[in-house]
């Protein structure tokens, strides 16, 4: 793994628009595993197992555009120090961005964070963190799963759908973002949105600042097709040893839901086709009844 102590901690790092990072295993670095910064429109991340690093999985900083980032598999990932927790993805700065067809397990604090902290340009204009699209996703074991910021004019058309929790505590977070309306503004609107019927959530949201996920769709419309599933439901044991990499995923309940197809994406990670009116969240596509076991790596 690679080990630096400057500022380009990455294992995999680029500017580069129109760029493919697909079919790697970065595991075991002390630093983000794949970084793109300062440039990424039309860029495509997939198919990806990203393992055992440190500060985010894949960290996205700084552009405009739009980034497809699917079919990865990204597991354990731990801090790098307390600003890049452990997160599975991260971006600031960044607007256009795609997550969907994921599979986050174990990462040490938010599987998906976005947020602005800066008021830096993009060519010509202040960088946003609008139009991030995180659906078709499975989350578990993380802190929390999904952080975004909340709607306001540099945080515009972002949207969390269609994606599976199992194992998972906390789910949403509202994040903070520069250039947002005064905190106070925002819990206001927040504890209108959520009113007598959701006051027990809002205390809670407003003690550690979790969002039910009831909270998180009155106050946004947001994940309303999203579901929990129990470890009955839904299980995925990632078993990674030194030359072998495997899963075995179980889960029926997966083949109940019909996502809708995200654009772009026409295969999963195992270049199984995705079937219109059978498409279910997570890397992998077609899964049968009971157990299903792939080998990740080596690949074939």
């Amino acid at each position: 793994g690679a080990e630096c102590s400057w500022e380009e901690w990455g294992a995999i790092k680029l500017h580069a628009s129109d760029a493919l990072v697909e079919g790697n295993l970065v595991r075991n670095n002390y630093g983000h595993g794949i970084w793109f910064d300062n440039g990424y429109n039309g860029a495509r991340i997939t198919r990806n197992i990203i393992t055992n690093n440190k500060g985010a999985g894949i960290f996205m900083e700084l552009g405009t555009g739009q980034c497809l980032i699917d079919n990865n598999i990204i597991a354990d990932t731990a801090p790098l120090n307390t600003f890049y927790n452990g997160l599975g993805i991260y971006a600031h700065d960044a607007s256009g961005l795609v997550v969907a067809h994921n599979l986050f397990l174990n990462n040490t604090s938010a599987a998906v964070r976005m947020t602005r902290v800066t008021n830096r340009k993009v060519g010509d204009k202040a960088n946003e963190a609008s139009d991030e699209i995180i659906v078709n996703n499975i989350i578990s074991g993380s802190r929390s799963a999904v952080e975004l910021p909340f709607p306001s004019v540099v945080s515009r058309n972002c949207m969390s759908d269609w994606n599976v929790f199992f194992n998972q505590g906390d789910i949403f977070r509202f994040v903070y973002c520069f250039g947002q309306p005064a905190k106070e503004n925002i819990e206001k609107q927040i504890k209108e949105k959520a009113g007598a019927v959701l006051e027990e959530d809002f205390a809670v949201w407003r003690k550690n600042g979790m969002a039910s996920m009831k909270l998180w769709g009155a106050v946004t419309g947001w994940s309303l097709n999203s579901r929990f599933m129990e470890k009955k439901e839904l299980n995925c044991n990632l078993k990674i040893l030194e030359n072998t990499i495997t899963l075995t995923v179980e889960g029926d309940k997966l083949l109940q839901m019909n996502c809708p197809p995200v654009e772009g994406i026409k295969e999963d990670f195992s270049g199984k086709p995705l079937t219109a009116g059978q498409v279910i969240p997570g890397p992998f596509q077609q899964l049968k009844p009971g157990q299903n076991y792939y080998i990740l790596f080596p690949s074939k």
